[in-house]
C-alpha cells in the first residue's frame, strides 16, 4: 500500500534567501579565493559562525568539483552544523573572474548558499537558486544592476511570493 500523502507542496521563493543587506552589486574581487573568504566574511559575521568554517565547507564543496555552473555563474554551496535556516548571498561581479566552471567561462554572478545539517532546507534553497540562475532575463538584469536595491529588483526579490 502506498501512503497518502497530503501535505502541501512548499515551493521556496527567492525573497525566502536574498533579503536586503544579501546582496553585492558590482564588487571588484581579483579571484576565486579572495571572493570565498570575503563571502565567508560576510556571511560569518550574520549567522554566527566563524569565517575560517565557512571558508573550510565552502574550499571542501569545491575540491568535489566546481561549483562554476556555466554561463557566468557560480552557486557555491554548503551544509553547516549550528545553523537554522538557509543563509544566501547573491553577488554580482565588476568584472568575471576564473572559478573552474564547467564552462570554463569566467564568472561574474555568485550566488552562495548555506544550509542547515538537518532537514530538506539544503535541497529546497538550491532547487530555488537554480530556477533564478537558470532564468536568462533575470540573470541580465542583475548583470545590470549597479545598486544592490536595483539587484534585488532585478531577481524579484523585493517582493514576497
Amino acid at each position: 500500500m502506498i501512503p497518502d500523502f497530503k501535505a502541501p507542496l512548499f515551493v521556496m521563493h527567492i525573497s525566502d534567501l536574498v533579503r536586503p543587506g544579501r546582496t553585492g552589486a558590482c564588487r571588484r574581487i581579483a579571484d576565486k579565493r579572495s571572493l570565498i573568504e570575503q563571502l565567508s566574511r560576510t556571511a560569518a559575521a550574520e549567522i554566527g559562525q566563524t569565517a575560517s568554517t565557512i571558508a573550510e565547507a565552502l574550499n571542501a564543496r569545491e575540491r568535489l568539483g566546481s561549483t562554476g555552473i556555466g554561463g557566468g555563474v557560480a552557486l557555491p554551496h554548503a551544509v553547516l552544523e549550528g545553523i537554522a535556516e538557509p543563509f544566501a548571498l547573491l553577488v554580482t561581479l565588476d568584472h568575471g573572474i576564473e572559478f573552474d566552471a564547467v564552462d570554463q567561462h569566467p564568472v561574474d554572478v555568485v550566488f552562495l548558499l548555506l544550509s542547515p545539517a538537518t532537514g530538506r532546507a539544503h535541497n529546497e534553497s538550491l532547487a530555488c537558486a537554480a530556477r533564478l540562475l537558470r532564468d536568462k532575463r533575470a540573470l541580465r538584469s542583475a548583470r545590470d544592476a549597479r545598486t544592490d536595491a536595483q539587484l534585488l529588483t532585478a531577481i524579484g526579490a523585493d517582493k514576497a511570493p
